[in-house]
């Protein structure tokens, strides 16, 4: 007995042990993406690009808005009319998606009120909720096609572990993880439908998807139509043996048509988009006073536009750059840490510089994806609608899918991933003495994942020169939005300075409840309140006392405080620019050190320079004092590196426009910045920050006689190994050509190899950065190297 009840125990034991693996599949996943959400949330405090940019800035807009009140339109603002047009306001509406995410997002913030942040994280943790149940519902549908655990895991993994996906996990829109829920929602109801035959399950969870997003119909439209061939095949074959062949077939289709569950699913689904689709337009027409043609609303307009239907768009989507954008953008998908670099992430600005051993990777893997089925049967439908899924969305949406503002659509292809590793991991299977290492492969997805979850929240592309102000930008936007709710405000920026602040959508949430115009739009008949940026004028009536960036006035001249605000950068910098700027003699920049900032002057100044289609780059290049102030990856540049646009950071009145800049808080050597149009530089400029050491060097130096003499007076000093320069009557222009210095050594073996056989080398340096001009002088000095030297040859190059 007690050996039985021993054998027992150790069978059961056994059992147990065996079966733990497999129990450990869908808790090891939500443990991760749990893991992935909290570590998400805290990366950058709330404020990184993609979560409160032009896109989800404009979705809460819409869903602050969305409200009884308005008949439950779909708009971003109330725009107060101009004199002239009549007492009420108008809509600006943006009715283009399903009302679903919108209400569901205004469900999420309306218990925070006015407390913006609050409402900000609350509608990043529901969106980041949606990327685990996303993942979870991919996870459990791969289980039900390959009754393995071990398999659905590691196919979940590698697919969530896309840059895109994650890099858009909080972003706060109904394109992205909204969507993605929608479409794995669905594709789990077809599992579920294919396997056990649950047919209204599947039809209320695809009407519950299209109500969040149109993503949807990537999904519908393949199973839909692979559905409806099987039927159809099926229902001619059964028919083909009657002596009438054709006409038996033909009614046998015809039959099989009308019966078929997928053209009901099909024609369900379609007629509720339609439905939905109706409620938008109608809604919009409405909104515009049923005075625009509906073939003109805005909505139907983008709707062509996008699915390349417009006249005016057929001729600009080539066949050839689409599908090299589309492998690019496959191979992001399925590539985990593959993607990081971000000169890769912008390739598609011109669709033929993607690397070609991405493009590569990326036709293989929709090539391996799509032949793989081949090798299967009972599960060929569900694993042919995710690998095409992808495609069915792209060529949907033909348009939109070369616009590289758009290439967050790589989340779209997540079905080649999940396909390809779902097909490699079954025939695996296949082989007993492989089998086993199927969970190894797990456990390097899920390494994979992490390391990819750290690489998109920790180096997550962020406006990091202005990071600090965003906090201070919400608490000021509470205070207004208490002051103004129900009120006319004019927003007295630029189309320019708009955009600047979270893509000038944010202005449009930030002031939701309140009537609002932009500048130079036009100026309402009547206003309450005015709000600027960046200028407290206290002789103007000021409403919020103690905000630190934006401020509410009083029914005052917008114009007026432009201008107070124009005067007020320039006051704030030094009479004598720090460097300066000619471009061909045809416009002048003077960059100025403020307090903590730069600040850019340009005059004569007009409508060209806003240009914001198209804007030249301005770079800044921050060199600190101790290069370990630097983040890590640029200490070995010895800089950090900014971008701005100088349309979107500048205030302009009467013909001068001027820009803040702010500067880290760390202890600065000096700067290099200046402009560039389509990767060549305009023009550039640097200085260094402490001119006190170049003070003394200018003492030191001239009092003894130059060892040269020309332009610039040069001294040597050997024991020091350095040489000085100096110049009088002299200004920051005079050093603006840059210098150049070859040194001789006593040995040419102290040259570098490749240095040898001219006898000579070049010290690269910018000279603006070692020297000064201050009271009409100039001083510089620059280090010479430690071999012996024989002799030096300098100068300065005056237009080449």
């Amino acid at each position: 007995m007690l050996t039985q009840s021993l054998a027992s125990l150790d069978s059961r034991l056994r059992r147990a042990s065996a079966a733990l693996p497999q129990r450990l599949g869908w808790p090891t996943l939500l443990l991760t993406l749990a893991l992935a959400g909290v570590f998400a949330l805290n990366s950058d405090g709330g404020f990184s690009k993609p979560t409160l940019g032009w896109n989800t800035a404009k979705n809460l807009a819409i869903a602050e808005n969305l409200s009884p009140q308005h008949n439950f339109r779909l708009f971003t603002r109330l725009v107060p009319p101009l004199p002239g047009e009549g007492a009420e306001p108008r809509y600006e509406p943006y009715s283009r998606f399903p009302i679903g995410s919108f209400a569901l997002i205004k469900l999420i913030i309306s218990p925070f009120g006015d407390n913006l942040e609050e409402a900000v994280f609350a509608a990043r943790a529901i969106m980041l909720a949606f990327f685990s149940a996303a993942a979870l519902l991919a996870y459990h549908a791969i289980v039900r096609i390959a009754s393995n655990k071990w398999i659905a895991l590691t196919a979940t993994l590698v697919a969530f572990s896309s840059y895109q996906v994650l890099l858009h996990a909080d972003r706060i829109s109904n394109e992205t993880m909204i969507g993605l829920f929608g479409v794995m929602l669905t594709f789990h109801g077809m599992t579920i439908f294919i396997q056990e035959g649950k047919f209204r399950q599947l039809l209320i969870k695809a009407c519950a998807a299209l109500l969040l997003d149109w993503h949807v119909y990537a999904v519908l439209a393949p199973f839909v139509l692979w559905g409806l061939g099987k039927d159809l095949a099926a229902a001619v074959r059964s028919r083909y043996a009657s002596s009438d062949a054709r006409c038996a077939a033909l009614s046998a289709a015809g039959a099989a048509l009308i019966r078929s569950r997928y053209s009901r699913l099909g024609a369900a689904t379609l007629l509720f988009g339609v439905a939905l689709l109706a409620f938008n337009i109608m809604s919009e027409y409405d909104a515009l006073n049923g005075e625009t043609p509906i073939t003109e609303l805005p909505s139907v307009q983008s709707m062509a536009q996008r699915m390349s239907l417009s006249l005016d768009r057929q001729w600009d989507f080539p066949w050839g750059d689409y599908l090299t954008g589309q492998f690019y953008r496959i191979a992001s998908a399925s590539i985990p840490l593959a993607l990081m670099e971000p000169q890769w992430l912008w390739a598609e600005i011109h669709p033929n510089t993607p690397p070609f051993g991405l493009v590569a990777v990326g036709a293989l893997a929709a090539i391996a994806s799509l032949t793989g089925l081949l090798f299967v049967r009972r599960q060929r439908i569900l694993l042919g609608t995710l690998a095409v899924s992808g495609f069915c969305w792209m060529l949907l949406m033909r348009s939109q899918a070369l616009v590289p503002v758009h290439v967050f659509e790589a989340i779209y292809w997540i079905g080649v991933p999940l396909t390809l590793v779902t097909l490699l991991l079954l025939a695996v299977s296949r082989f007993r003495g492989v089998r086993r290492l199927i969970p190894g492969a797990a456990a390097l997805a899920l390494l994979g994942f992490s390391l990819s979850v750290y690489e998109a929240t920790a180096t997550r592309p962020t406006p990091q020169i202005e990071a600090a102000q965003h906090q201070a930008l919400l608490s000021d936007f509470e205070n207004i939005r208490k002051a103004a709710h129900g009120k006319t405000v004019v927003v007295a920026h630029t189309l320019a300075e708009r955009r600047a602040l979270y893509g000038g959508f944010g202005i449009d949430y930030f002031l939701a409840g309140s009537r609002v115009r932009h500048l130079p739009e036009g100026l309402p008949a009547e206003h309450d309140f005015v709000l600027i940026s960046h200028h407290r004028d206290p002789a103007a009536p000021l409403v919020t006392h103690d905000n630190e960036i934006a401020f509410l006035y009083g029914p005052v001249d917008p114009e007026g405080l432009r201008r107070a605000r124009l005067d007020y950068l320039l006051a704030s910098v030094p009479q004598e620019p720090a460097a300066q700027a000619v471009v061909e003699d045809i416009y002048h920049y003077d960059v100025y050190r403020g307090d903590g900032s730069l600040v850019y002057v340009k005059e004569p100044c007009d409508d060209a320079d806003f240009n914001l289609n198209f804007p030249n780059r301005f770079f800044l290049h921050v060199f600190p004092e101790d290069v370990e102030d630097l983040p890590e990856r640029r200490r070995k540049e010895g800089y950090e590196n900014f971008i701005f646009f100088f349309p979107a950071q500048s205030v302009s009145s009467d013909g001068k426009c001027a820009a803040s800049v702010s500067l880290p808080q760390y202890p600065i050597a000096g700067v290099r910045t200046g402009e560039s149009e389509w990767g060549i530089r305009l023009w550039d400029a640097a200085f260094s920050f402490d001119n006190e050491p170049y003070r003394a060097a200018y003492e030191r130096a001239v009092s003894r006689e130059p060892d040269v003499s020309a332009e610039f007076n040069v001294y040597l000093y050997e024991d020091e190994r350095t040489l000085a320069y100096t110049r009088e009557p002299c200004v920051a222009a005079d050093l603006a050509a840059p210098f150049f210095l070859h040194v001789f050594p006593d040995r040419a073996d102290d040259l570098p190899q490749e240095r040898r056989d001219i006898g000579y080398e070049v010290l690269g340096f910018d000279f603006r950065l070692n020297s000064a001009a201050f009271d009409g002088k100039c001083a510089g000095q620059v280090s010479l190297r430690e071999y012996a030297i024989a002799g030096v040859r300098t100068g300065q190059w005056i237009r080449g």
